[in-house]
Parts: C-alpha cells; sequence; structure tokens
C-alpha cells in the first residue's frame, strides 16, 4: 500500500492536468443568421470560385475565421465556404472566439493571373451556351446601361451567351443577325444558367442571383456604382491598387470612368476603356453636376458604410443631396439633415 508520501506526486501531477484543462480556451462554434445575400466562396477572399449563394436570414454555422477576422467559414444548408463576417448577423468579438483555418475548400487556389480581364475576381471559366430573347432588349457596349451601342434585338432571337459580368446580371451574347454582337441584361432572355460562363466584366458593387433567382438588379449600374470623373492625361489601368500588375489597358486623357470604391491613394473604376484601379491623382476635380444626386429611397445616415452603424438622423426620399465620396455599395453624402453613409440604391442622380 502507497504512504501518502509516495501519493503526494501522483496527486499533484493530477491537480497540475485538472488546473489546465479547466483554465484551456476552445475555439468557439456559432449559430447565427446571414445579415445579406451573399455568394459563398472557396476561399477567404473574393478571388475564388462561387461555391453556392446564400440568402439574408437563412441559419448559418460559423465554424472558423481567417487570420484577421474578416473573413468566416460557414456551415449552411445550402452549402459550405467562406463569407465576409459583414455579411453574417455576428460581433467582432464572436469572431475572434472562432479558430483560425487557413485551409482553403477543396484545396483550390486564389487565380492571381487570369486568363481573361477580370476574371480573377470571381467564378471558373465555363461553356457557351444557348437562349432567345424573350423581349425587345437593347445592346450594350459593356455591362452598363450607361453605354448602349443605339441597336437592339427582337423578341425570339437566338443567341449564344458567351460570357458574363461578375454576379450575372448582365451576358455577353453573339448573333448571327444584322444587330451583330454585345451584351444585354440576364432578365431579357429565357435562361439563367448564366453562373457558370466566363466572368468578363468586374461589376462586382451589383446585383446577384440566389437559387436562381434575380436580386437588386433593377438599375444596378445607375444605383451601385458611383462618381463618374475624366482622367487629367492616359491612364494605366491596373488589377490591383498597386503599379506592379498593370492590365495592358488604358483611359486616354479626358475619358470618363465611373469610381466603384476607394483605397488609399487608389480609386476602383469601371470605363468602356477597361476595369479596375487608378491612382487618385490621375482624376480630375468632380464637376458640380457629378456631385449631385437625389434620394430615390428614404434612408438613415450611417457613421460607417455598415448597417449596424446607423443613425437616428432620416433623409427622405426626393431630397436633393451632394455626393461625397463612396465604398462598395455605400455613397457618402451631404444633405440639409447632415452628412454620413446610405446605402447605394437609395441614390440615384
Amino acid at each position: 500500500m502507497q504512504t501518502k508520501r509516495q501519493l503526494l506526486p501522483s496527486i499533484i501531477l493530477l491537480a497540475l492536468l485538472l488546473a489546465f484543462a479547466s483554465t484551456t480556451v476552445f475555439a468557439a462554434t456559432i449559430m447565427t443568421t446571414m445579415r445579406t445575400d451573399r455568394a459563398v466562396k472557396a476561399g477567404a477572399d473574393e478571388c475564388y470560385r462561387t461555391v453556392t449563394n446564400i440568402k439574408a436570414g437563412e441559419t448559418v454555422k460559423l465554424l472558423g475565421r481567417n487570420q484577421s477576422g474578416s473573413w468566416v467559414f460557414i456551415w449552411a444548408d445550402v452549402g459550405d465556404g467562406w463569407v465576409p463576417a459583414a455579411s453574417v448577423n455576428v460581433t467582432a468579438d464572436e469572431v475572434s472566439t472562432l479558430s483560425v483555418w487557413t485551409d482553403h475548400f477543396e484545396g483550390e487556389a486564389c487565380s492571381g493571373n487570369p486568363p481573361l480581364p477580370d476574371a480573377r475576381i470571381c467564378g471558373q471559366a465555363g461553356n457557351d451556351t444557348t437562349a432567345a430573347t424573350i423581349r425587345w432588349t437593347d445592346i450594350y457596349e459593356s455591362a452598363d446601361p450607361d453605354l448602349p451601342t443605339g441597336r437592339s434585338y427582337p423578341p425570339s432571337t437566338p443567341l449564344t451567351l458567351t460570357g458574363r459580368d461578375f454576379w450575372g446580371c448582365f451576358v455577353r451574347v453573339r448573333s448571327n443577325t444584322a444587330a451583330g454582337n454585345g451584351w444585354i441584361p440576364v432578365q431579357a432572355t429565357d435562361t439563367r444558367e448564366i453562373m457558370g460562363l466566363p466572368v468578363l466584366v468586374d461589376n462586382s458593387g451589383g446585383c446577384q442571383i440566389v437559387d436562381g433567382q434575380i436580386r437588386n438588379c433593377n438599375n444596378s449600374e445607375e444605383n451601385t456604382q458611383g462618381d463618374i470623373r475624366t482622367v487629367n492625361s492616359a491612364t494605366t489601368i491596373y488589377n490591383e491598387p498597386n503599379t506592379n500588375v498593370p492590365t495592358g489597358r488604358t483611359v486616354p486623357a479626358d475619358g470618363r470612368v465611373r469610381i466603384v470604391s476607394e483605397r488609399p491613394g487608389w480609386v476602383r473604376i469601371r470605363s468602356r476603356y477597361g476595369n479596375g484601379y487608378i491612382q487618385v491623382e490621375q482624376l480630375n476635380p468632380p464637376s458640380a453636376e457629378d456631385s449631385q444626386g437625389r434620394m430615390v429611397e428614404g434612408s438613415n445616415l450611417h457613421t460607417e458604410p455598415d448597417t449596424d452603424f446607423a443613425t437616428a438622423t432620416f433623409v427622405p426620399q426626393g431630397t436633393q443631396i451632394n455626393i461625397l465620396r463612396f465604398s462598395t455599395g455605400w455613397i457618402y453624402i451631404s444633405a440639409p439633415q447632415g452628412e454620413g453613409w446610405v446605402p447605394a440604391p437609395t441614390v440615384s442622380r
């Protein structure tokens, strides 16, 4: 029989193990809901392919996060993958309790050198598909209602779809008719099976397709994209906000661009010359006309471009405003009621 002196080391070891177990913090999983409709990505970045789409209000389980906590890995009925933390009803403190995940769904890599302009943003190249128009529709030079060609297709025109914009609101089409080729809204076609097409235009501040249903596509380019400006000299467009990755495209002097969002020293733009990033110093000052707008829908002002930062100050529909700056999906305005961020679809020119 062991004496008390002989048992003492074992007791001390057991106590230490129990103490360690009681103080170890294990990463949590969090049950919550989606704040917004959202494309679920294969990795913690927009450049990965879309795994599935999920609706606002859907229940999800958060399993992990990236190092910064800006993206979280979700488990949901529609599928598993990564979404921005801001698209989920979760606090930063809750996100910090998740374990850090560094792996990517199915081991996929983020595409760094796309074979087509802007294809790195989303999706993977697919096959051409056929469709037909269901009504008269204008043809555009790009996925942008600001760039009509003056041509149109009548109903029942047979088309070959060869590409799409980021969200699938516009499709690039080829036609054997006299009207020629161009871009048309997907609503004008008899198909929604277009998300496997290659992404030819990055307009990712816009609308999306969820479970085959088009959402937020009406006037998406006009309402969600930003300030129209001109450039002061021939300006190189870059794939990223640095001078290491030029796209090979240039905006000519006095060419018009539309600002999608801002970065320190850079703006992300769309234009008929190409999409990507240009340096802020290349922009001409906004004209008075470019900075004016009105509220097409009433909205509270927000201190940050986020629904969680709403103030009690309300700007009613029809109010004339000045547009000051942009973030993807949001516009910072000056109104008689004050200054702040409002959702981009509430503003028009």
